[in-house]
C-alpha cells in the first residue's frame, strides 16, 4: 500500500495499547509523514520523545522487536479525543474507506 501524507487511515489488528488509550483497537490516524522526514531521523535516535519511547515500548510488547517496515508519524482523530502524535508501522495501516 502507498500511504499518502495528510491522508486518513485506520490502525488494524487488535493492539491493547490503542484499545486502553482510544477505547478502540482500530482508531483512525491522519499520517504526517515518514520519521525520518518528521524528525529528520529515525525515530530509535528519538531520546526523550514521548511518542518515540510509546512506540518502542508498545513495539517491545506487541513484536518483541523493532519494525522491519516503514514506520510513519501521524495524529489520532477521533471525536472528544485530543489530537494525540502516535508513531505506526507501514502494515498496520489500512485505507478508510
Amino acid at each position: 500500500m502507498n500511504i499518502v501524507p495528510r491522508q486518513l487511515y485506520r490502525i488494524k489488528g487488535n493492539s491493547e495499547y490503542f484499545a486502553s488509550k482510544y477505547g478502540t483497537p482500530n482508531p483512525t490516524i491522519i499520517i504526517e509523514d515518514t520519521d525520518h522526514k518528521v524528525f529528520g531521523k529515525s525515530w530509535g535516535d528519538m531520546n526523550g520523545n514521548p511518542a518515540c519511547m510509546l512506540f518502542g515500548f508498545r513495539m517491545g510488547a506487541e513484536r518483541g522487536v523493532p519494525p522491519a517496515v516503514p514506520v510513519y508519524y501521524g495524529h489520532i482523530s477521533m471525536p472528544g479525543v485530543p489530537s494525540c502524535g502516535e508513531l505506526v508501522c507501514e502494515d498496520e495501516l489500512e485505507e478508510v474507506k
